[in-house]
């Protein structure tokens, strides 16, 4: 996939999990993060010597750069460039909307109202770039009664029933021990961003796809 460039937007374990599979695959990824939450991994805590993070660490300490110890963080967001913008300011949609030109892909895993907000949604992306591909990763889709409910993996996996099939028999529901719905969610984004990039070859036009984490 070299010569792919992808705007990861993406924050926690589903839109960068997306994206790192294609970083394996020789894509150029992005990220974007909050220039007014730069301290943090990609809506992550960052660690810090004594604080939980650091406890399996010999004797809690993180070392000189535990800013870049926390494993869970570098492990979903390898192989990416990264950048911070404000997007609440004209500098940085403008700077942005210049990414946006010389792009192939967007990733963005906000609640459905947030790039609307931005005045960055598809219609306004496609006005930039017409060959764009856009993926929201949402909790329940980008319309329908949930579709503001902001979510994650573990409280996705109990509103599908997945949470059923991992009790006892005789017990309560349980949640697994890996966000399965997050995974589910990245792997399937990156599946149809391939789909999404073929579509394209054939026909030279961008696509929108919504995916929604309880879906998946």
């Amino acid at each position: 996939m070299q010569g792919l460039r992808v705007i990861d937007l993406s924050q926690i374990f589903a839109g960068p999990y997306a994206t790192k599979l294609l970083a394996d695959m020789g894509a150029e990824i992005i990220r974007v993060e909050c220039a007014a939450r730069s301290g943090r991994g990609g809506g992550l805590p960052r660690m810090k010597p004594g604080g939980a993070f650091g406890s399996s660490f010999p004797d809690g300490d993180t070392g000189e750069r535990s800013y870049n110890r926390f494993a869970y963080y570098n492990e979903v967001n390898r192989n990416k460039y990264a950048i911070t913008l404000d997007l609440t300011k004209p500098l940085g949609v403008e700077v942005f909307e210049k990414l946006v030109k010389v792009s192939d892909v967007l990733v963005e895993n906000f609640s459905p109202r947030v790039m609307a907000n931005f005045g960055l949604d598809y219609p306004a992306l496609k006005q930039i770039n017409p060959e764009i591909i856009m993926v929201s990763i949402s909790g329940y889709g980008q319309d329908g009664p949930y579709r503001d409910y902001v979510a994650y993996g573990q409280g996705i996996e109990a509103m599908a029933g997945f949470s059923r099939l991992t009790a006892y028999p005789d017990g309560e529901p349980l949640k697994a021990g890996v966000a399965y719905a997050d995974a589910t969610s990245g792997l399937f984004a990156a599946f149809a961003i391939l789909a999404a990039l073929r579509y394209r070859q054939q026909t030279g036009k961008g696509q929108y796809i919504d995916l929604s984490m309880r879906e998946a």
